[in-house]
């Protein structure tokens, strides 16, 4: 069955009178059955997600979903497949279509492994086939949780500006080692040096520069006792001290 599965498939997400467009690739990983899910219409940063895939003992086919846990049947004549989301109510059905996929994408995303002093810092590098000389590095904010580096609401949308962008997941986090909860400040500006140092070594940009979103704001600005940047764009930053957030998040 995995050879009739495997591709592109176009299709949706019916509840009551409304769809909700989906896009699903079928593919194999370590002779494991996957899928790529791209729904364009959700906030782009959920948007996409790389997902197993079970084949049950009665054929049906099964995968998780944004919206709950789908069970599809294929039908092998027409190249379709058609269930639905369990426990909706209304029921919220799935049909999908096989078809031409769509031409290949104008970018490459690099997986990306970066030293910096003792540790590895792992991510992904987005770069448009038509680039400009621009470069962005992203910046998360507090926590010690993976971020997606591969499937990224900024990176989606500036890559197709022409600009690159270097995602990273924070030390101690994901494939990055070291450890999250004791890095300082220092420690992750310096990372973002590493990063900078990285990008410089290609020779392609004029101008390299970081987003950082909420407590990133600290980071890159931190950042620039270090290595000059030639831009910051701040998203949700901090307007208090890091002492005062901090009390206010013990209160």
């Amino acid at each position: 069955m995995n050879s009739h599965l495997s591709g592109y498939w176009k299709g949706a997400f019916i509840k009551g009178n409304s769809i909700q467009s989906i896009d699903m690739t079928f593919f194999e990983e370590d002779n494991n059955l996957m899928s790529l899910q791209e729904i364009e219409d959700w906030y782009p940063v959920f948007g996409e997600f790389e997902i197993p895939v079970k084949i049950d003992s009665t054929e049906n086919i099964v995968f998780n979903t944004g919206l709950g846990k789908v069970k599809v049947k294929l039908d092998s004549n027409y190249y379709e497949l058609s269930g639905q989301i369990e426990n909706t109510n209304p029921t919220i059905y799935v049909h999908l279509k096989k078809s031409i996929p769509p031409p290949s994408p104008a970018y490459t995303v690099e997986e990306i492994n970066i030293p910096s002093g003792d540790i590895t810092l792992a991510g992904h590098l987005h770069k448009p086939l038509s680039m400009s000389k621009n470069a962005i590095i992203l910046v998360t904010g507090r926590g010690c949780y993976p971020v997606s580096t591969k499937y990224n609401l900024y990176a989606k949308i500036l890559r197709k500006y022409g600009i690159t962008v270097l995602a990273y997941r924070k030390r101690g986090t994901g494939a990055s080692t070291g450890d999250c909860i004791s890095a300082t400040i220092e420690d992750l500006a310096q990372d973002v040096v590493s990063v900078k140092n990285y990008l410089l070594e290609d020779g392609e940009y004029e101008n390299i520069g970081v987003i950082g979103s909420s407590a990133g704001g600290w980071v890159m600005a931190k950042t620039l006792e270090y290595t000059p940047l030639d831009f910051l764009i701040g998203i949700v930053g901090p307007s208090t001290s890091v002492y005062d957030q901090q009390m206010q998040s013990m209160a």
